[in-house]
């Protein structure tokens, strides 16, 4: 399901940042709101919540601007968000966790999972054999689906027919295109292999444990009244324009893996230092320099669906890139590409303390 860039309304996270500011820093820190304040007047956002903290305690958590624009509904703590495709690091490391418990391997065949993969054929005929490594990284080729038929899923097992009826637009492993069918077959795996929904996986096995009891794929009655409203930028006016939730939320429809989540800062406990602190991935598996195989893209000539040779599918310290559109991660700005997806695992560190919910 292809979506458009979302720039409004937005939550930025700033963890483990260093002594010097963090003394400096306090709720409504000024030095905060005005460089926040700069995206709101040049209608890059509508709105932002700011929380600044360290593994220790919080620093400062700031609301600035508006949720709404057109009922003029002020941006608070509490305001509900829609985090579209950063549901996606949700399903990474949900996959992950169960390559960790042995029940998958990220070399695994889709078709190991979800049988009716094994009757899927690439462009030139062949079996297609899709990997989950693949689906993960954008390089699967796997096609979209038709758009009708999957607003009207109920589940993520119902997308896959839909998924598998759409021919494959590329050789598996040949060339990397954003590609959200894949993300939601991911979430299909997670099912699969460990027998509970997608939401339920995600809740049950991250959220619940790091304390994001608000954050949900299906917001309820009472936090719906919390929703920033999501805006895109028109490119000819420069105005923030609403944009709908592309279907994502409401009971009756599949957990989307790809971008489902609703995410929400209830408070300070998640963070505190009495929170519990655990690891949810293992070191190998965050440290493990898996390697896609390209064999005729180089870097200097990539497009937006070339991957350069010999691409790093995750980094050592401790961050998971998936199908970054900018290429490699270099330089101090590596995230590139507004509706790229970056599985970033930064403010996560290590997956050593407590999330933020």
């Amino acid at each position: 399901m292809n979506r458009p860039r979302f720039i409004a309304a937005a939550i930025f996270f700033a963890c483990t940042i260093l002594p010097g500011f963090a003394h400096a820093a306090e709720p409504g820190n000024p030095a905060i709101r005005a460089a926040i304040k700069k995206f709101i007047d040049t209608q890059d956002i509508s709105g932002a919540v700011t929380v600044v903290a360290t593994k220790q305690r919080i620093l400062a958590v700031d609301a600035i601007g508006l949720a709404d624009l057109a009922r003029k509904k002020p941006m608070e703590p509490g305001t509900l968000f829609w985090v579209a495709s950063m549901t996606k690091p949700f399903t990474a490391v949900s996959i992950l966790m169960l390559q960790d418990e042995g029940k998958l391997k990220l070399s695994d065949p889709v078709e190991k999972f979800i049988p009716e993969f094994a009757a899927l054929k690439t462009p030139t005929g062949r079996p297609a054999h899709i990997t989950i490594e693949q689906i993960l990284t954008h390089t699967s080729g796997l096609g979209e689906g038709e758009g009708a038929a999957i607003k009207s899923a109920h589940t993520l097992r119902d997308l896959i027919p839909i998924y598998l009826a759409s021919p494959m637009l590329y050789e598996p492993g040949e060339r990397w295109r954003y590609t959200q069918s894949g993300i939601n077959v991911a979430a299909r795996i997670v099912e699969v292999s460990s027998g509970i929904s997608f939401d339920e996986f995600v809740s049950r096995h991250l959220l619940k444990p790091l304390g994001m009891k608000h954050t949900t794929f299906y917001p309820r009655k009472k936090q719906r009244a919390h929703l920033a409203t999501p805006y895109i930028r028109d490119k000819q006016t420069g105005t923030l324009t609403a944009a709908p939730y592309a279907g994502y939320g409401n009971q009756g429809q599949p957990p989307f893996g790809n971008g489902g989540a609703f995410l929400h800062w209830p408070g300070l406990r998640a963070l505190l230092p009495d929170a519990v602190e655990r690891r949810y991935l293992s070191r190998q598996t965050l440290s493990e320099p898996g390697r896609l195989s390209t064999t005729h893209h180089r870097a200097h000539g990539r497009t937006q669906d070339r991957l350069p040779a010999n691409r790093r599918v995750w980094q050592p310290g401790n961050e998971l890139w998936l199908g970054n559109r900018c290429g490699h991660p270099q330089g101090p700005a590596p995230r590139c590409g507004g509706d790229a997806f970056t599985g970033h695992l930064r403010s996560w560190r290590s997956l050593g303390h407590p999330g933020v919910d």
